[in-house]
């Protein structure tokens, strides 16, 4: 990597802060594309093989070559650069690239980093513990964008601050089997933050992501036009623990405001709440009425049970929800009236059957059981109205009360992505497009680095006919993660409807080696072969559905798409009455899916819709 930042031409690159700017103003790249263009000035004075640069930018995963072709595209159009002028980066046919640019080194600032905020360390002079550095040398965890600029009154004196970034809480005791305690403070933070009216906060999957960095807090700041930083860090100590919490300056590394607390374990979410309000207090917004959940001692050995359970939630295995459940129940034996545990039982019974064999039999009507319960106990748990309105959508199909629990969750907690991603889907199964599109765009600003709603954004866009966006989007996810199933998938259907036949199929063989489940890509591959012209290996592939259909096993929803597509609309409709009654979640969205098109005019599509929505209670 380059030591220090450097420049070229009018830009100047940073690669510590993971910074490109133009003059003062910053150019806008995504991560793979900023790791490539470092790549390329680092290799400056030789030609960097196509082989060596797909080895470093996905070191732990086989890709294609138009992967980097992409990178490549991106960072030409960003740099203003063409592929016939070639100022900065030149191709070298069948070899790779060179950065051609002059390059000069930019001389090191005079200021240092600040790694200890200036209170900090004058308060270690005195010879008080501190574990601040080490905290707030974290990378960013979630960002909260204010509207206007915001005067915070620190010691009698107003500091501009129209932004706040929010990093993972340290544990600072260092052991693994503790990490749940840390994890469990920094979501509830988010969470409460989230609350607050007319603030954003970036949600825990960007949190995590970024966990363990080490990226100095002003660069993180930097990065983030943050105004402020919030670190801290959790200590057990016995049967207590210690909490420090601070706010940093970004301008100039000062401390704006900091509290140490000790406590119980179970009086954490008064801590979570004392730590909302004066932050509510500094931003001069109105913290409400506290939650119950911030108004009672809760059980300690329950509160670490439900930390736990979040803990193994946030997994999202077979296994890490199993042992979920259980931490949740455990807490609940301990503490019947704990609602956040009866919220965290809602939460994993309702994505239970997306990663286990458990059926949305067993495990919705439970999910609904829990959440209720939530309710009852604490009617301003946001999570537990989001849970309910899952279920009440997907199990109940009571689209009225599911949108009416959603609008309240999302009235007590603008920033849940969840609730937004949730909603988005029941509103997309609805046809109600472009109010899903919203939904999905707002759960992404909530959590950007989210992979589940990065691919289900690319899906909403599929499914509301905007192919080129959706494509961008999903490959867009599929550069933070390449491993991840779900984009590979929605980016072949997306290239289906575009006509593009073989990146389809290449997209289809991606996802088949992450999630080798045959019958749910079988459809979908042989729509891509008709597609292609090649009838006979469609053919084959609807031979291998008819044997898995015979078998009892869910591929009727695979053989609709692919008589849909051979033009054979009564074989197709008959595989949709049968993939009604293996699953009817498959079929959630089939009155926008482009594969089902040929299908749309029947008269019996429109009744096997209408069929699907009809409440539970009305069966």
């Amino acid at each position: 990597m380059p030591q220090g930042a450097v420049e070229f031409g009018p830009f100047r690159l940073d690669p510590e802060a993971r910074v490109l700017s133009r003059g003062d103003a910053p150019v806008s790249l995504t991560p793979k594309a900023f790791d490539t263009l470092v790549a390329l000035v680092e290799a400056r004075d030789r030609l960097a093989s196509k082989a060596e640069l797909m080895q470093r930018l996905w070191p732990d995963a086989v890709v294609e070559e138009s992967n980097l072709t992409q990178q490549i595209f991106t960072l030409r159009k960003a740099l203003g650069d063409d592929s016939e002028g070639q100022t900065y980066i030149r191709t070298v046919p069948r070899h790779g690239y060179r950065f051609v640019a002059e390059v000069r080194e930019v001389p090191p600032a005079t200021a240092p980093d600040i790694a200890i905020a200036p209170g900090e360390a004058a308060s270690a002079a005195a010879g008080k513990r501190s574990h601040v550095g080490r905290a707030i040398a974290l990378a960013v965890a979630a960002t909260v964008a204010i509207g206007a600029a915001t005067l915070w009154l620190v010691n009698g004196r107003a500091v501009a601050a129209g932004t706040l970034a929010v990093v993972p809480i340290v544990n600072g005791a260092g052991a693994s089997d503790l990490e749940y305690l840390a994890d469990g403070l920094t979501e509830g933070l988010i969470r409460d933050l989230g609350s607050l009216p007319r603030l954003r906060i970036l949600g825990p999957s960007t949190s995590f992501r970024h966990k363990g960095g080490a990226t100095p807090a002003r660069e993180v700041g930097r990065l983030l036009k943050a105004d402020v930083v919030l670190t801290g860090e959790v200590v057990p100590r016995g049967d207590k623990v210690d909490v420090h919490v601070l706010l940093i300056e970004v301008a100039n590394g000062r401390t704006a405001w900091e509290e140490r607390y000790t406590a119980d374990v179970g009086e954490l979410p008064l801590i979570q709440g004392r730590i909302r309000d004066a932050v509510a207090r500094r931003l001069a917004r109105e913290p409400g009425t506290p939650s119950a959940r911030r108004t009672r001692h809760v059980d300690d050995e329950a509160y670490r049970l439900c930390l736990r359970g979040r803990f193994f939630w946030n997994k999202r295995t077979t296994e890490g929800l199993r042992q979920a459940i259980e931490q949740f129940r455990m807490a609940l034996r301990r503490d019947p009236r704990h609602a956040e545990a009866w919220s965290g039982l809602a939460d994993a019974y309702s994505v239970l059957p997306e990663y286990s064999e458990t059926t949305e039999d067993e495990a919705y009507p439970a999910a609904r059981h829990a959440a209720t319960q939530a309710i009852a106990i604490d009617p301003d748990l946001p999570e537990a109205h989001a849970s309910l309105g899952f279920v009440l959508y997907w199990w109940d199909r009571d689209a009225p009360g599911s949108e009416q629990e959603f609008r309240r969750a999302l009235e007590l907690n603008p920033g849940y992505a969840t609730a937004h991603h949730w909603y988005g889907n029941v509103l997309l199964s609805l046809d109600r497009v472009e109010e899903a599109v919203a939904e999905l765009e707002m759960a992404h600003r909530a959590d950007p680095l989210s992979l589940i709603i990065g691919a289900e954004r690319g899906a909403t866009l599929y499914h509301a006919r905007r192919f080129a966006e959706a494509a961008e989007w999903l490959r867009r996810t599929i550069e933070l993660d390449p491993r991840f199933p779900d984009a590979h998938y929605w980016l072949a259907r997306t290239l289906l409807a575009q006509a593009d036949a073989d990146g389809a199929l290449g997209e289809l063989r991606r996802t088949q080696e992450l999630y080798p489940e045959p019958s749910e890509l079988l459809g979908e591959r042989g729509v891509a072969l008709v597609a292609g012209g090649r009838l006979a290996e469609a053919r084959a592939a609807l031979a291998r559905l008819n044997a898995m259909d015979r078998d009892r096993l869910p591929a009727a929803h695979g053989l609709a798409l692919l008589h849909a597509a051979l033009g054979e609309k009564a074989e197709a409709l008959r595989a949709l009455d049968r993939a009604a009654t293996q699953r009817a979640s498959d079929l959630a969205f089939m009155g926008t899916d482009p594969l089902l098109d040929p299908l749309r005019a029947e008269p019996a599509f429109a009744a096997l819709q209408e069929r699907l929505r009809r409440p539970r209670a009305a069966e």
